[in-house]
């Protein structure tokens, strides 16, 4: 796929400007029946989409849980297969951050890093791969 096609095609799935602040959290214990994570950065700006149920049909067979959201932000260290991440805070139509009911947030685990090719600079955009964990409404 050439760079003119990545570039089309991404801009049909997203228009490029984070709508969503994301808190990113790392699993704090090694203990699997009942891990705590703790937050490891906050405000990280990205665009998190819900998936339709074709998209997740499609990517069914690479993850052995469902993608049920894709990201697309800067790559920061922070940012690891298995970790978690939160949207705290959603852009409204006037532009202004508004702090989401913690209650509300969706908090997905990445199951998935993958680099952006084909954008212009900065080369440091990835699409994360997520399984949402928080229950749904």
């Amino acid at each position: 796929m050439n760079r003119a096609s990545v570039a089309s095609t991404l801009t049909d799935l997203y228009s490029r400007s984070a709508a969503s602040l994301l808190e990113i959290e790392h699993q704090g214990t090694g203990d699997t029946n009942a891990p705590a994570f703790g937050t490891v950065a906050t405000d990280h700006p990205a665009l998190l989409l819900q998936l339709n149920a074709r998209q997740r049909q499609s990517r069914a067979e690479a993850y052995s849980s469902p993608v049920t959201h894709q990201a697309f932000c800067e790559d920061l260290e922070d940012l690891e297969i298995g970790c978690r991440v939160r949207e705290t805070y959603r852009k409204a139509e006037n532009g202004t951050w508004v702090v989401i009911p913690r209650d509300q947030q969706i908090r997905c685990t990445v199951l998935g890093k993958e680099r952006v090719p084909g954008l212009p600079e900065p080369h440091s955009q990835v699409r994360l791969d997520l399984n949402q964990v928080s229950t749904t409404r």
